[in-house]
């Protein structure tokens, strides 16, 4: 059995070498840093915890949660969220998985403030994060406000911003090619 060998999305080189288990050694380290190497740490690639919420008592609710390696899916409509109308369950690939995790490192998810709330908006959208990779935690909340909005810049608060807009882009990446909106 054969296996093709992607290019490493780092140095754009066939030569990669996964980690099986524990850390590389310092030499090993130092060979592929001049070699130009890529070691890939698939032990850590999907987080020990996900769990995405978002959606409105009258609107589209979307629920996401991982669960002993599988991400669940549901989507319910108008506050009917004990029937959902679509569900399903997804097992994403490793590759998935790091791709997901950098993208959450490009657009600072571990930075994001625990709270966005727009105070002129009493009813609306409101969504929940919380992604535990062990090192690296998230827990975050908003309603009717998301990351990267800017009241100067920003004509109305409720709307999506670029910044939560690729992390949705990157959650239905994960999940298949769901539209989570």
């Amino acid at each position: 059995m054969s296996s093709k060998q992607l290019p490493s999305p780092k140095f754009q080189s066939k030569k990669i070498l996964p980690i099986q288990q524990g850390m590389p050694s310092i030499e090993i380290s130092q060979k592929c840093e001049a070699d130009k190497l890529e070691l890939l740490e698939v032990e850590n690639c999907m987080p020990l915890s996900l769990d995405f919420s978002i959606g409105g008592y009258s609107g589209p609710c979307h629920n996401v949660k991982l669960k002993k390696g599988t991400l669940t899916y549901q989507y319910s409509d108008g506050g009917n969220y004990f029937n959902p109308l679509e569900a399903m369950a997804v097992i994403p690939t490793k590759r998935k998985w790091i791709n997901f995790k950098k993208k959450l490192d490009i657009i600072e998810v571990w930075a994001w403030d625990a709270r966005y709330e727009d105070q002129r908006v009493l009813d609306g959208t409101q969504w929940e994060l919380e992604i535990d990779y062990g090192s690296k935690k998230i827990s975050a909340s908003g309603s009717n406000s998301y990351p990267g909005a800017n009241n100067v810049d920003m004509l109305l608060d409720w709307e999506d911003t670029p910044v939560f807009d690729n992390f949705l882009r990157a959650l239905n990446l994960l999940l298949g090619g769901t539209k989570i909106q």
